[in-house]
């Protein structure tokens, strides 16, 4: 049975469809809403002119939202575009610049109909993997929310409040969001006494009750003072910055012991968790590779995914290395965190770090060069169900410095014999 291409170019409120087969032929083209209705009838035209999904070829540019996962419920043949990519095809079908979401559609369909070799289908992740991974990116996300909410409540103390930057170690703490909910003013907090200010830490379970002594030091030594009239906003705006980041804190928290719950679930649970790194990124990992040894058939394409192989542009004698912008990015930061923090908990990593920087390389290239091993290690360990050995590793890193002692003794004596060749007695060469 034939084949249909079909290119949708996605919208909030519709969708336009273009229908074409192998002759090029223009099939169908129509729009449908995003809703139930609208999915009923994509379906129902598509019906027409193919009775077996799996000859359907879906090309989209997003597998975001209720439609994406459709056309996969419905065992479609879903594609996805790069949106760059995208961007550069019309010029195949025309001159001008104009543009329209009908054209686009047709495109898309096209770009299935002549290149269908370049692109290969959307593997569909598990239902534990895609439950994971939508954990871990709002995870990621709320994290970052975390960040601007501290470096703007920084900003603000430093303004007036300067002498808590001194005091407590960090600001996204309980600790220490209670201090400012309770004296959110310099002038408040030494009114307080050393034995309202023992009291207070008691009952918020201060874990270093020897600091309070050098806490109400701290707060009634002489400071510079804000202007009244600005200080009175600084503390509105510090009182309202407050809450809102305890409140981030605890969602923190609660996704965390959630994804907790859900990696344990996860098939590929033990084999990331033996990675040298903490729970959290162990599970952005899992979520981001997924569980499934055939999603990634070699071990280049794992390390272009994640972003850690760079791209290499040569024209005639030119070699141009540059960084790889094309990537999954949450991959990417994944990989790169469990660099930094491989760099303390496994002996190899530290290693190879250490000799990256004395090749004269910046720290950032040197993780990325450290991340890019750590890619290979798990298609390795994906391809063979095993988890990380350190043990494992330091044995094969020995095995290939003999090997290479080896090669280099035999070019070596290639070398001495010249055009004669090897002796007689000369060892033959082992690979």
């Amino acid at each position: 049975m034939k084949r249909i291409y079909v290119g949708i170019d996605w919208a909030d409120d519709h969708h336009d469809i273009h229908v074409t087969d192998d002759t090029a032929e223009v099939l169908d083209s129509f729009t449908i809403p995003y809703n139930y209705e609208g999915m009923e009838k994509l379906r129902e035209r598509l019906a027409k002119f193919s009775s077996s999904p799996e000859n359907v070829l879906v090309a989209i540019e997003s597998n975001e939202g209720l439609l994406f996962w459709n056309l996969l419920e419905e065992k479609y043949q879903v594609y996805l575009i790069n949106p760059k990519a995208m961007s550069r095809y019309p010029d195949r079908y025309r001159i001008s610049s104009s543009k329209s979401d009908p054209e686009d559609a047709m495109v898309l369909a096209n770009i299935l109909r002549t290149d269908l070799h370049l692109y290969k289908p959307f593997s569909k992740d598990s239902w534990a993997d895609a439950r994971l991974k939508h954990l871990t990116r709002a995870h990621k996300s709320l994290i970052q929310e975390k960040v601007k909410l501290v470096n703007q409540l920084t900003t603000q103390l430093k303004n007036y409040y300067p002498v808590v930057l001194q005091i407590f170690s960090h600001l996204d703490q309980e600790i220490t969001l209670a201090f400012l909910q309770q004296y959110p003013s310099p002038e408040k907090a030494k009114t307080a006494s050393l034995e309202e200010l023992q009291d207070f830490f008691r009952k918020e379970k201060y874990s270093h009750p020897d600091k309070v002594l050098f806490i109400h030091k701290s707060l009634h030594r002489p400071s510079l003072k804000a202007p009244r009239e600005l200080a009175e906003i600084y503390e509105m705006i510090v009182l309202s910055l407050v809450p809102v980041l305890h409140c981030l804190l605890g969602q923190i928290k609660g996704l965390e012991k959630r994804i907790a719950l859900v990696f344990e679930e996860n098939p590929a649970h033990d084999m990331f968790s033996s990675l040298p790194a903490g729970p959290i990124i162990a599970a952005r990992l899992n979520a981001e590779v997924g569980s499934a040894s055939a999603r990634y058939p070699t071990r280049e394409s794992l390390q272009t995914e994640a972003g850690t192989a760079p791209v290499t542009k040569r024209s005639g004698k030119s070699i141009i290395v540059c960084f790889r912008w094309q990537c999954n990015k949450h991959l990417r930061n994944a990989v790169q965190s469990l660099a930094r923090e491989s760099v303390h908990k496994c002996p190899w990593a530290r290693r190879y770090f250490a000799n990256q920087l004395r090749l004269g390389h910046k720290a950032s290239r040197a993780y990325r060069a450290l991340g890019n091993r750590w890619t290979a290690i798990i298609w390795k360990m994906l391809q063979e169900g095993q988890c990380f050995s350190q043990a494992r590793l330091e044995d094969s890193l020995t095995k290939a410095l003999h090997s290479s002692i080896g090669i280099n003794k035999v070019l070596a004596t290639l070398q001495k014999s010249g055009s004669r060749g090897l002796d007689k007695g000369s060892p033959s060469p082992s690979w």
